[in-house]
């Protein structure tokens, strides 16, 4: 006739079986440690509270909680022998309830509207979930569940972060109500190929981190991509994301197969974005200003680039892009640091509203010939160092004569006879300048290759 069980009742009992037909409330931690437990029953109870099986560790059979509608935190964390759980009515599951249940195989929450962070965390086991009216996936829900491969949850808007972490037999995510997805929410989870949130509007920072078999990905409200959210998710092909307008750090870094990104609206492409996506050969960004230092490091397969709205280019922001020959950057009024170094299939290049290149910006771009900048007013350090066939450099159009540093034209035509290019380089400015270019700190080195032009 037992309708209650207190606090720490049995903590710690070596009894094997628990069987209460009408207790209706198992209180705190009331079978703590009970590592003999095999068997429980309690068809009428109502509610179970924090700990009340913690670490019963040969717990492996329990029957259906039918009138169970509360389970609290920690309630069966580290029932390791645990294998399935019925609770058909049951609202509300706590903060790590079954956190460590490493042989639950299967849950089914129909009843369940609300789920605490880390609840089924390291259920290793774990094949399928199912919380049908749950409306948030919170922090770790199902963190370590490295047997998980289907979760049916229909009614989430909210996944938190790290909430499938390391869920590596994981194949669809599918989510047609979620509208933000935390950090980490999928890091790790290799075998995932599909994700589509048809409503989500911001992607948090890592959170499909190493999805190494992410190939098709459908994010048509998405509005911002933050750090490393895609980062190694290296069989990913397409990234076409339509209004997104911010693009984080290392975003796409490594997705080696990647070979298109279409971004109409972005505005900002963070440092790294596209480091190493050595496949990608299609990029189109009509609205972006800024593209961050790094942005596209060692996209050897990148040919062509058009930035209309661009008005920085970031430090490194295209080294290393072996197979780029086509650039456009109209409005581009600042290249940074090492911007185009290496970028050894580049052979002209005109920048109607650039007014400073900064250092190695074009160093050792081999086959660089020609260069056009109206606007310069400061090439510094090594900016074309190596550059080993430019012959023209046209300056003609220039208001006065630009701040020049050391070295700027080290190993080119320009700063001596080239065995490479067969000639001498030129520098062409306008004639009311000639004389002044001629006398100018550093430029005078090249007076000998200075021409003066009719503007």
């Amino acid at each position: 006739s037992c309708l209650s069980i207190g606090s720490a009742a049995f903590w710690m009992c070596p009894i094997s079986v628990a069987s209460f037909s009408l207790c209706e409330y198992i209180g705190s931690q009331a079978f703590y440690n009970c590592s003999a437990l095999t068997e429980v029953s309690f068809p009428k109870c109502k509610r179970i509270y924090s700990s009340a099986f913690y670490h019963c560790s040969s717990l492996a059979t329990v029957s259906p909680f039918a009138e169970c509608t509360a389970i609290d935190s920690d309630a069966f964390v580290g029932c390791s022998s645990l294998q399935s759980v019925s609770f058909p009515k049951c609202e509300t599951i706590g903060n790590g309830a079954f956190s460590g249940c490493y042989a639950l195989s299967t849950i089914s929450f129909p009843s369940c509207t609300w789920v605490g962070s880390s609840a089924f965390m390291h259920c290793s086991k774990l094949t399928v979930a199912s919380l049908s009216l749950c409306t948030t996936m919170p922090v770790g829900v199902f963190y370590g569940c490295y047997s998980l491969s289907s979760v049916f949850c229909p009614s989430c808007s909210v996944i938190g972060a790290a909430a499938f972490n390391a869920c590596s037999a994981l194949t669809t995510a599918s989510f047609s109500l979620c509208t933000t997805i935390g950090a980490n929410a999928f890091t790790a989870c290799t075998s995932l190929s599909v994700a589509s949130f048809p409503e989500c509007l911001l992607i948090e920072s890592s959170c499909f981190n190493n999805c190494t078999a992410l190939e098709t990905i459908s994010f048509p409200k998405c509005n911002a991509i933050n750090p490393s959210a895609f980062y190694s998710c290296s069989s990913l092909t397409v990234a076409s994301f339509p209004l997104c307008d911010f693009l984080g750090t290392s975003a796409f870094g490594k997705c080696y197969s990647l070979s298109e990104a279409i971004f109409p609206i972005c505005q900002t492409i963070g440092t790294y974005a596209f480091d190493n996506c050595s496949a990608l050969n299609v990029v189109s960004f009509p609205s972006c200003s800024t593209v961050g230092g790094g942005a596209f490091f060692k996209c050897s397969s990148l040919s062509e680039v058009s930035f209309s709205q661009c008005t920085s280019i970031g430090a490194s922001a295209f080294a290393y892009c072996s197979s780029l020959s086509n650039v456009s950057l109209p409005n581009v009024q600042s290249i940074s640091m090492s911007g185009f170094y290496s970028c050894t299939a580049l052979t002209s290049l005109s920048l109607p509203e650039c007014i400073n290149i900064q250092s190695g910006a074009f160093y050792n771009c081999t086959s660089l010939s020609t260069i056009t900048l109206p606007k310069c007013k400061l090439i510094a350090s090594s900016a074309f160092r190596s550059c080993h066939r430019l012959i023209s450099l046209n300056l003609r159009y220039v208001s006065s004569v630009p701040t020049l540093s050391l070295y700027a034209f080290t190993d080119t035509p320009i700063g001596g006879y080239s065995t490479i290019a067969g000639q001498y380089g030129s520098i062409y400015v306008p004639s009311s300048l000639w004389s002044n270019f001629r006398s100018a700190t550093n430029w005078s080195t090249y007076k000998s290759r200075i021409v003066s032009t009719l503007t």
